[in-house]
């Protein structure tokens, strides 16, 4: 007999397609860095869209109302469309765009632990050290926005494929 808290309650479709599309932005954005920089701004608001979705989402049907999870991903979404909205704009703001799309995915992250460590413990411990370093990694680009637009791409590229595969981790 298993107990409940070690049954698995199904995949997280919302955070696999969520990690894929991010990985896939990430490829792109490393396959030409110097082309791509205008697409990967583009993709960056349709992946904040889908963020800021996913993580109402999984506020939505969580056990217990978690309102702060449901701000955060509104607060997403209008990023992601402000992004595809003013697109030039966008290109001047995007390392900030970009810190806090990693602040606020990584803060949301430490909400969801709960929901994790009753799937499993190495999952558990796996998310939280992804969030940490997420946040380390948004308040770094605040502190040096300009070096982040200049490694844009990759920097975008990066920060891509760290979410992309935490969320595929954790859709499991």
């Amino acid at each position: 007999m298993t107990s409940e808290s070690t049954v698995k309650k199904g995949t997280d479709w919302g955070k696999l397609i969520l990690g894929i599309l991010l990985i896939i932005t990430s490829l792109i954005s490393f396959n030409n860095p110097n082309f791509n920089v205008l697409n990967v701004v583009v993709f960056f608001g349709i992946a904040m869209i889908a963020s800021g979705i996913q993580m109402i989402a999984s506020a939505v049907k969580s056990e217990k109302s978690n309102v702060l999870l449901i701000i955060l991903g509104v607060i997403t979404i209008i990023l992601g469309i402000l992004i595809i909205v003013n697109i030039w704009y966008s290109l001047l703001i995007t390392p900030y765009f970009f810190a806090i799309w990693c602040l606020v995915q990584s803060i949301s992250g430490l909400f969801t632990l709960g929901e994790i460590k009753k799937v499993s413990k190495g999952a558990f411990w796996f998310s939280l050290i992804m969030n940490i370093l997420g946040i380390l990694i948004g308040l770094l680009l605040f502190y040096h926005p300009v070096v982040s637009y200049f490694t844009l791409s990759f920097t975008v590229g990066m920060g891509f494929m760290f979410f992309g595969i935490k969320n595929i981790a954790e859709s499991f």
